[in-house]
């Protein structure tokens, strides 16, 4: 809400009223990013059947989604645990 606000020109603060897509997508990238690490840790903590399958699956929607097209990975490792996400900020 703060990255909304800005300085007025009589001294006082105002909202922005610009659409701000760059915060938006960023928003939705880092909850996109905790919902995988959330099934992450249930299938760590639980064992739930399948689930490992298909949070790699995720993953790889997630780096289809998120990656500039010219750097989307063709295939994710054989252990997805290894590859980490890094928000950029």
């Amino acid at each position: 809400m703060v990255s909304r606000m800005e300085a007025s020109p009589d001294a006082g603060i105002s909202f922005m009223d610009r659409a701000q897509r760059k915060e938006a997508d960023q928003a939705l990238r880092v909850a996109h990013n905790v919902l995988l690490d959330v099934l992450r840790v249930q299938n760590e903590h639980f064992s739930i059947a399948g689930l490992k399958e298909q949070n790699e699956v995720y993953l790889q929607d997630f780096i289809d989604i998120w990656q500039k097209p010219n750097r989307l990975r063709a295939r994710i490792p054989a252990d997805p645990s290894a590859l980490r996400i890094r928000m950029k900020h």
